[in-house]
């Protein structure tokens, strides 16, 4: 709903029904339990109770105060595989992990320039499959800007640097290699 935080589930397809609210059709966010046995996200029951006092599923009559913490479904949903929310990123693991990635994700929108926010390749989407997103885009990046990509991984401040090599990605540091061969043109006399 409203105040959900985005979460990015990888191939939502194989996510087993049990998992999904039937009344926002989305894997459980804060999942509850009511005393028939059936479980929802917690802000979409409480919703449903503004106007109605009986299960969605079986139409028992339930009280908010029964309500309860359905931990068994929260441990399965914290086990389902997502992506990391930050363009440019290419981490992925467990929803229990993803807040732990993001405060610390080197593509945190907080954590790099504006000038490379503008060309990080959109979000992919990750209903059916993930895709690298990042694959790639260090090469890009050097075509369009070398000498800034070879300060973010020379600076131990940087983002980027965080250990890594210049060549881990494939780049070459001297530019005179990176060159095209210039096409040779007649001159007439």
């Amino acid at each position: 709903m409203s105040n959900r935080p985005i979460r990015r589930f990888i191939m939502v397809s194989r996510i087993k029904s049990y998992l999904i609210c039937s009344i926002c059709s989305e894997p459980f966010y804060d999942p509850a339990r009511l005393s028939c046995g059936h479980t929802f996200c917690k802000e979409c029951i409480l919703t449903w109770s503004q106007d109605n006092r009986t299960c969605p599923h079986c139409r028992k009559a339930f009280n908010k105060k029964t309500i309860g913490k359905d931990l068994i479904a929260a441990c399965f949903i914290n086990d389902l595989e997502v992506a990391c929310n930050n363009k440019g990123c290419s981490w992925s693991g467990i929803l229990e992990n993803l807040n732990a990635h993001e405060k610390e994700c080197r593509f945190h929108k907080d954590k790099i320039e504006p000038w490379m926010n503008k060309i990080l390749p959109p979000l992919k989407d990750t209903t059916n499959d993930i895709e690298e997103p990042i694959e790639g885009l260090l090469q890009k990046l050097m075509a369009m800007c070398p000498e800034k990509i070879k300060d973010m991984f020379s600076e131990k401040s940087s983002p980027v640097y965080n250990g890594l090599n210049f060549e881990d990605f494939g780049l070459q540091e001297d530019s005179e290699e990176q060159e095209m061969p210039r096409k040779k043109t007649k001159i007439d006399p």
